[in-house]
C-alpha cells in the first residue's frame, strides 16, 4: 500500500507534467491573424483589403526550413525572382479559405506570375502539409515547411496566415497578415506594380 505522502508527490507531479504539456501545445501553433497594432514593439502599417508596403525593404532571416525533398532551404535561395511566400498551416481556417484564391491568383498570372512558396508551420512537417495539401486538390502547393516555426517567429508575426512578397535582391517589400482576396482587382494589381517597382502606398 502506497504511503499518502508517495501519493501526494505522485499527484503534484502529474500536475507540473499538465502544466507543462499545456505550455508546450501553446508554444507549438500561432493563432490566427487578428487586428494588431503593434508587431514585435513596432506599429504594423495599415493594410486594408490588400498588402502593406515593408518599408524599408527588409533582408529575411537565415533561419533554413525544409524543402520539398527534406533538405534544408532558406529564402536567399530563392533571389533573382519575385516570390510570394505564405505561412499556413492545416489546422488554420483561414489559412485553407484563402489558398484556393492564391492558386487563382497565380493562373490569372501565367508565366509572369512570382515564384510561390507555402510553408506550412505544422509540428509534423511535410508529413502532414504534403498529403493535406494533395487533398485539397492545391497543385500550387509544394510541400515547404518550418515545423520549428524558427523562420516564421522571424517575421514577429502575431498570427497566420501571413504572405510576404520579395523582390529579386530577396529583401521583404510588402506583406500582408490575414486572409486575402487574392484574385481580386485589387490585391492582383498591387503585386503587378510591386514588380514593375512602383509604390503600392
Amino acid at each position: 500500500m502506497f504511503s499518502k505522502r508517495y501519493q501526494l508527490v505522485v499527484a503534484f507531479a502529474m500536475f507540473l507534467a499538465g502544466i507543462a504539456l499545456a505550455f508546450f501545445m501553446s508554444s507549438q501553433e500561432p493563432q490566427y491573424a487578428s487586428p494588431s497594432t503593434q508587431v514585435g514593439g513596432r506599429p504594423v502599417p495599415s493594410q486594408g483589403e490588400g498588402l502593406a508596403a515593408t518599408l524599408p525593404p527588409a533582408l529575411p532571416s537565415p533561419a533554413a526550413f525544409e524543402g520539398p525533398d527534406g533538405k534544408d532551404v532558406v529564402l536567399d535561395d530563392f533571389k533573382g525572382q519575385w516570390v510570394i511566400v505564405n505561412f499556413w498551416a492545416t489546422w488554420c481556417q483561414p489559412c485553407i479559405a484563402e489558398m484556393p484564391a492564391l492558386g487563382r491568383m497565380l493562373e490569372t498570372m501565367g508565366k509572369d506570375a512570382p515564384k510561390f512558396v507555402a510553408i506550412s508551420i505544422d509540428a509534423m512537417g511535410r508529413a502532414a502539409a504534403e498529403p493535406f495539401a494533395k487533398s485539397k486538390g492545391w497543385t500550387h502547393v509544394t510541400a515547404y515547411a518550418d515545423p520549428k516555426s524558427d523562420l516564421y517567429r522571424s517575421f514577429a508575426s502575431p498570427g497566420i496566415p501571413l504572405t510576404l512578397i520579395f523582390d529579386p535582391e530577396g529583401r521583404e517589400v510588402a506583406r500582408r497578415l490575414g486572409p486575402a482576396k487574392w484574385d481580386g482587382e485589387f490585391v492582383t494589381g498591387q503585386i503587378k506594380r510591386l514588380m514593375a517597382r512602383q509604390p503600392i502606398s
